[in-house]
């Protein structure tokens, strides 16, 4: 599958089980997405289990990281330390679950905030990794897929 101007990248569930891919991800793989919202912090970790990922662990935290954003342009030192021990305590699971690839996006409210840096620098620093930031764009083209 190529890809063009007009087609959005394949999601990490799509790769899985793209036959392009199936030689290219090990038969005991996981992958685990986490996706920073406004309102939770959710974490899947996805088994390969044959030609079709499957989720092994499903987990959201209501860290209400946008909380007062539309009123301050701001995010909450409490709410981004509550989002950052969410984060820690999903670190853990991960190494836990000796997962291969972990794919981390933030949303709104990291992107619209004037402070985003503020939780993200941090963030990233716990995951070891650098987090993607969904354009406008690309959120609602993820959340009209699922």
């Amino acid at each position: 599958m190529s890809s063009s101007a007009n087609q959005l990248p394949m999601t990490v569930a799509e790769r899985l089980s793209h036959p392009a891919y199936q030689d290219a991800v090990p038969p005991t793989a996981r992958i685990a997405v986490i996706d920073i919202g406004s309102n939770s912090v959710r974490l899947v970790i996805y088994g390969k289990n044959g030609a079709y990922p499957a989720p092994l662990f499903d987990e959201r935290s209501n860290c209400r990281l946008g909380a007062g954003l539309d009123e301050t342009g701001m995010l909450a030192s409490d709410r981004i330390a509550v989002a950052l021990e969410t984060l820690t305590r999903f670190a853990a699971i991960i190494r836990a679950m000796k997962v291969d690839s972990c794919y981390p996006v933030a949303t709104a409210a990291v992107r619209r905030a004037g402070n985003g840096d503020e939780f993200r620098r941090p963030a990233e620093i716990i995951l070891g990794q650098s987090i993607q930031v969904l354009s406008q764009q690309e959120e609602a083209a993820y959340v009209s897929r699922g």
